[in-house]
């Protein structure tokens, strides 16, 4: 009779976060070899299959934007000349719900502001402030 002992590690690329690296290691007691060892080719993950749009009410979201940190601001180029139309592009390839309510977004204006949130199917929050303004 064979017992097997198996141990599994899982590391993460943290230069490509969709891509995990994976290694097994197993024994089986009574066999002649003393131990195995699998290396599992590189796999990837596309985030967006594991977030969904999610409604947050607004003293959470406060809340949890005040708990959270606010430093990760970068410039998007794009040929996009229309910020609501950007902002809908956004929204459609983030799959992220925009929590600010529309008639807010309404009009003629080269700035718009909007809270985005979703949850990622984990129960993970993510959370964003969208500042945009045309050149």
């Amino acid at each position: 009779m064979y017992t097997l002992h198996c141990t599994s590690k899982v590391f993460t690329n943290p230069v490509e976060f969709n891509c995990f690296i994976s290694l097994t290691v197993y024994d089986v007691g009574g066999s002649q070899s003393d131990r195995y060892i699998i290396i599992i080719n590189d796999i990837h993950v596309d985030i967006m299959d594991y977030i969904v749009p999610a409604a947050c009410n607004l003293e959470d979201f406060r809340q949890m934007r005040a708990d959270f940190e606010w430093e990760n601001k970068f410039t998007v180029n794009t040929t996009l000349t229309d910020l609501h139309k950007y902002l809908e592009h956004l929204l459609g390839s983030t799959n992220i719900k925009c929590l600010t309510p529309e008639k807010t977004l309404a009009g003629d204006c080269n700035m718009v502001a909007a809270n985005l949130y979703t949850k990622s199917i984990f129960g993970e929050d993510t959370l964003a402030n969208v500042n945009m303004r045309s050149r």
